[in-house]
């Protein structure tokens, strides 16, 4: 509209149909829903012919009766009205969001043209670009590994015929890049399909949100009122190690309570060595401080997401029951909607994020969290023919030593790889984000972050002592600092130009 703010039509879904968006959700429904919106009426289609002399004389493509429809329905003027004035306006771009938006976009074309083929008009010129969005690879044979099976084979031929039906793609990373190309290369010459990378951007009210607290961060449970009134937590100084995954097996949560078992194993025989305190890790400079896991996600699968929750809950009260020796709770679940708000808190008062997905297509929350001055901890693989490798590494990509005394911390010197998209952003040679094999038992992982986590707890409470100005780790300080500004910098307004540029240089 004049305002260049966007305009939405919202299709109902029978609530019975909600589900994730796969081969058995309501993309049907969906469907149908933009045709009733967009149904052309026996005059408009008339008008929409190229054997109609009204539309010959008003130069009108198939596509611009459908954009002015699509002015009818937003602006609510009469939608039966033919469509045959031009008002200077034509339809530069369409954008198809994955491969439920193909679904749609098809069935609008075939009710307009009567078929289903590329070309809706008489003159090349006035066709539109078609931007294929792909916000994740269905066809994924990292998640999919039976690529003969049915479901795998449905979601190829849908992706495959979106490719094929627009001119570009964009998607979030350089692995579903490859997947795609690797689909349309069998079908067509892949040179002539540009597919383009670009990460999602944060919410702005997240990014305005982060912007003005940075220079409180970090802060413990106690400093807040969002947490505090949730866990009322007496003690100084209790941080969250948190990860906030959907909670499918597909993301890898139940990788994150393995983890945490291993570390209350470790650090919670003896209860009295930190005055009573549950913790994941002790630290002797700031025996008070404390560390608890922090879970939240949506249960995409209930049954999954409820042992999840259960077992995280059974790890927490190893040491002695539900409560340790202060009253109080040793684990945050949150099993409801949380806000962005009152996430942005959560991360605020934690020191590392986990984000133990072995695939996916991006993962906001490594954003999110970043935004916030927090550091993730997400799956990568060394690659074992690097001239840097080194055997005695088995962890993680950023190694934390403790060595006379002190800590010695090393960026990484050898290559990994990852098949999480959010490592196209941050770099992991500049620690903006940390890689570890998590497809490792636990044991070996907690060994890895267990000198890393004591050296992210030491850091948050002396930054939360100094109002978040200093800690006697500047390297690590520096490392937060890069990579919350590689997520602020990300902006809806910086991707919607890179978008545009993509699109015009086709």
């Amino acid at each position: 509209n004049d305002q260049q703010k966007p305009l939405y039509i919202a299709l109902p879904v029978p609530e019975t149909k909600w589900r994730k968006l796969d081969w058995n959700g309501p993309h049907d429904y969906y469907a149908q829903g933009c045709l009733e919106y967009f149904q052309p009426s026996s005059q408009e289609k008339n008008a929409a012919s190229t054997k109609d002399e009204v539309s010959k004389s008003s130069h009108l493509s198939v596509f611009e009766c459908v954009f002015n429809k699509a002015r009818s329905v937003f602006y609510r003027e009469e939608e039966d009205e033919p469509c045959t004035k031009h008002d200077n306006k034509t339809i530069d771009s369409i954008f198809i969001v994955d491969w439920h938006g193909f679904v749609a976009f098809e069935k609008i074309k075939s009710q307009w043209t009567g078929t289903n083929s590329k070309d809706f008009g008489t003159n090349q010129q006035q066709q539109p670009k078609i931007i294929f969005l792909n916000f994740r690879v269905f066809a994924n044979s990292i998640l999919l590994p039976e690529t003969k099976s049915e479901e795998f084979m449905f979601y190829k031929k849908m992706e495959t015929a979106t490719m094929e039906s627009s001119h570009a793609t964009v998607c979030l990373a350089e692995t579903d890049k490859k997947m795609l190309l690797s689909m349309v290369s069998s079908s067509c010459d892949a040179s002539s399909h540009p597919v383009f990378i670009l990460p999602p951007a944060l919410q702005p009210n997240l990014i305005s949100r982060c912007s003005a607290t940075w220079k409180s961060l970090p802060m413990s449970l106690n400093n807040f009122d969002a947490v505090k009134n949730d866990v009322d937590d007496p003690r100084k100084g209790t941080f969250l190690l948190c990860s906030c995954v959907r909670l499918d097996p597909t993301k890898n949560a139940l990788k994150f309570v393995e983890i945490v078992e291993e570390l209350v194993k470790r650090n919670n025989n003896n209860q009295k060595s930190n005055n009573g305190h549950f913790s994941l890790v002790k630290s002797k400079k700031y025996p008070q401080a404390c560390v608890i896991p922090f879970l939240c996600g949506a249960a995409a699968n209930v049954e999954y997401a409820n042992s999840v929750r259960n077992r995280l809950r059974q790890a927490c009260s190893i040491a002695n029951g539900d409560i340790d020796d202060n009253n109080k709770v040793n684990c945050i679940i949150r099993e409801d909607f949380v806000t962005s708000d009152e996430l942005v808190r959560y991360f605020q008062s934690s020191i590392l994020n986990v984000h133990p997905c072995e695939y996916d297509a991006f993962g906001m929350t490594v954003s999110e969290s970043a935004a916030c001055g927090v550091l993730s901890i997400t799956h990568g693989e060394r690659r074992y023919d690097s001239k840097n490798y080194d055997a005695s590494n088995t962890s993680v990509s950023t190694i934390f030593d403790k060595k006379n005394g002190g800590d010695k911390l090393h960026q990484p010197k050898e290559c990994w790889d990852s098949n999480v998209g959010a490592c196209g952003l941050f770099d992991y040679q500049k620690s903006e984000i940390i890689l570890t094999d998590f497809r490792k038992p636990a044991t070996e992982i907690a060994n890895a972050m267990e000198p890393l986590l004591l050296s992210l707890l030491e850091r948050a409470v002396e930054c939360a002592q100094s109002n978040g100005q200093t800690s006697s780790l500047p390297d690590l300080d520096e490392w937060h600092q890069q990579a919350r500004m590689t997520a602020l910098s990300h902006t809806p307004e910086t991707a919607t130009v890179k978008l545009i540029q993509m699109v015009n240089n086709l």
